[in-house]
């Protein structure tokens, strides 16, 4: 984990890094007034309540004094849950990495990204869920998403574990007082308040699970289906889009058989990108011819034609006694890439036409957005594009917008809002599944008919569902999950 020191002050410019009339230096810990005081001169005492001061700061003695307003929080009442300040004052980045770099020199250190966050999940100003939750406001594109996000910030998804944890404990408590006091005369539960509060645990980790699978559900299927004709450059698309090589790069036309995928997430929202085999220009997609070999069908006309004019070329260039026709079974793979490619655009959220900008749209499919694509070979882009974007993957230019366009398409088909980040759902789906298996375990002991309730092994169920509960909401988690959450913030936050 990267946050090793959490008793030290940290400072950082929590405003965005672009020149604004406003600017932000954020700082927080122990020392937080010590070193404000001893960075401007200044005579602070700790604050009993927030409190905001009117000052001129002073960087170096040749310079004008710099209006600024100081707001002070006092520990338990800010943020990280520690000592805060802010310094809002005019928003020139130069200014503001020059405060920085005097508040460091007296003594602060300069915050990680999402050291500001995390230091407020282990005050308990945040669980992770809501720490999440921040991340999320911070990405949000749309208001669908900002709303998703602020309601988990304000604790409407923790707030029910918390409550079964709570109750879960409570139960736990009276077991074990059950095996320590065996022999004293105290009240426990009877296996009928024991079954009744497990079951009414047991509907709520549900209740949970089923919002948890339904936001996955809802956000996975966002499949983003990449057509047009051989060599239209969708695979350099797909490798922009992705910032990786996820699918091989051919100038030799129709080189892509299989269809490729990569899973990226913009703006929150997770997206499968998928590159198909090429499709020739005048073929409509529902055309079929049927030839047999060896009980095999080839059921694309294009791929077809394809290999029929390769085959007379290689008749036309030799004639060498090692001269063969393109067998049935090289057909039989051309034509199941294209009906791969058909399958993959069926099944389609949404459909992106790839046109090389020296070519001019024409497709039978519905199509969601046509991208003009190696559009740094074009000497001038037409003003005519009717919505069209356009895109190189070479130099890059167009890829962000299209990235964005295509959030915009998924969002605009949202069937409603989800309850919970698409981060969080994929997370804690599997914990919500234990917890609730562990659950079912602890009832079904209950429930056990043959003697005795067995009250240890239903009191282990509950510790393992306490756990699996507690990583949801970070009352138990690891290094890994952490550095998974905040090492995704900028820093400043």
């Amino acid at each position: 984990m990267r946050f090793t020191q959490t008793d030290d002050t940290i400072v950082a410019i929590s405003s965005p890094l672009t020149g604004a009339a406003l600017g932000i230096v954020r700082l927080s810990g122990a020392q937080t007034i010590d070193i404000l005081s001893n960075c401007f001169g200044l005579s602070l005492d700790k604050p009993a309540r927030a409190t905001r001061l009117e000052l001129s700061l002073t960087l170096d003695a040749d310079a004008s004094p710099l209006p600024a307003s100081v707001y002070l929080w006092q520990e338990g009442h800010s943020y990280t849950g520690e000592l805060s300040a802010e310094i809002h004052t005019i928003g020139s980045l130069p200014l503001l990495n020059r405060i920085v770099d005097r508040l460091i020199e007296s003594g602060a250190r300069a915050a990680q990204g999402g050291e500001f966050t995390f230091r407020a999940f282990l005050s308990g100003s945040l669980d992770l869920t809501q720490a999440e939750a921040v991340l999320g406001l911070i990405e949000a594109s749309d208001e669908a998403s900002f709303k998703t996000a602020a309601r988990q910030l304000a604790g409407g998804f923790s707030s029910k574990l918390k409550s079964v944890r709570n109750e879960l404990l409570d139960v736990l408590v009276y077991l074990e007082a059950g095996f320590d006091y065996a022999e004293e005369d105290l009240s426990y539960l009877t296996t009928e308040q024991l079954q009744s509060a497990i079951s009414s645990a047991l509907d709520k980790v549900q209740d949970v699970r089923r919002r948890l699978q339904k936001d996955v559900s809802a956000v996975v299927s966002n499949r983003v289906v990449l057509i047009g004709e051989p060599n239209a450059g969708k695979s350099s698309l797909l490798n922009a889009l992705a910032e990786r090589q996820a699918a091989i790069v051919s100038h030799t036309p129709g080189s892509t058989r299989d269809y490729v995928t990569a899973r990226v997430v913009w703006d929150g929202v997770p997206l499968e990108l998928v590159d198909t085999a090429g499709r020739r220009r005048g073929a409509a997609p529902s055309s079929r011819y049927r030839a047999v070999d060896d009980n095999r069908s080839c059921r694309s006309l294009s791929a077809f034609s394809q290999l029929a004019t390769r085959n007379s070329q290689l008749q036309s260039e030799t004639d060498s006694p090692e001269r063969e026709t393109v067998d049935a079974e090289e057909l039989s793979i051309a034509a199941q890439a294209q009906e791969l490619a058909n399958e993959q655009k069926d099944s389609a959220d949404i459909v992106v036409l790839c046109v090389p900008v020296d070519q001019q749209p024409q497709t039978d499919d519905d199509v969601d957005l046509i991208v003009r694509t190696k559009s740094d070979k074009a000497s001038a882009v037409s003003e005519n594009t009717d919505g069209e974007l356009f895109c190189s993957a070479v130099t890059g230019d167009g890829i962000e917008e299209l990235r964005q366009a295509i959030v915009h398409l998924v969002a605009g088909r949202s069937s409603g809002q989800t309850e919970i980040l698409a981060s969080t759902s994929q997370r804690c789906r599997e914990l919500a599944q234990r917890a609730e298996e562990f659950l079912i375990a602890a009832l079904d002991l209950c429930r056990d008919e043959s003697g005795s309730v067995p009250e240890e092994l239903i009191a282990e169920n509950l510790r393992l569902t306490l756990n699996a509960l507690g990583e949801i909401v970070g009352e138990v988690c690891t290094d890994d999950i952490l550095e998974g959450i905040f090492g995704r913030f900028c820093v400043g936050k």
